[in-house]
């Protein structure tokens, strides 16, 4: 996380020990390869990182969810084993999508999808589905 030093990083862990919540969006350079591998903060995320660049879908053939009655699509995601001590809240196919611990008396929730949109259409963040996702993570 270039943009965010470790004491910076320290901050945020002890916020959320102390009962805060965490939701990470799951963005194409967010995990594994990318600004959270080999971070403090990366390390206490619910999935397992791993060391390669691990985007699948494609524009072509969204993943159709549902959440809540609110549908949506998914374009790309990245393919993240949850850890032992984490819960999945969310999957399609066989996709853990939303993936949350505790951590001390608050929580880290992961959104493995990558909030994007499709040409023409609403970007993925301005779409009820995402508010599901975000009431989901934050809950």
């Amino acid at each position: 996380m270039p943009n965010l030093s470790p004491a910076l990083q320290k901050k945020v862990i002890n916020t959320v020990k102390n009962g805060a919540k965490l939701l990470i969006l799951g963005g194409n350079f967010t995990l594994a390869k990318g600004n959270f591998h080999n971070t403090l903060l990366g390390e206490k995320l619910p999935v397992e990182l791993g060391t390669a660049f691990n985007i699948k879908g494609n524009f072509y053939q969204p993943i159709r969810m549902k959440l809540d009655g609110v549908e949506g699509n998914l374009y790309l995601y990245q393919e993240l084993k949850p850890k032992k001590d984490a819960e999945v809240l969310y999957s399609v196919n066989g996709i853990p999508l939303i993936i949350r611990c505790q951590f001390g008396q608050g929580s880290i929730t992961v959104f493995t999808g990558t909030p994007e949109g499709a040409e023409g259409k609403s970007a993925f963040w301005n779409t009820d589905f995402t508010k599901k996702i975000f009431e989901l993570g934050l809950k």
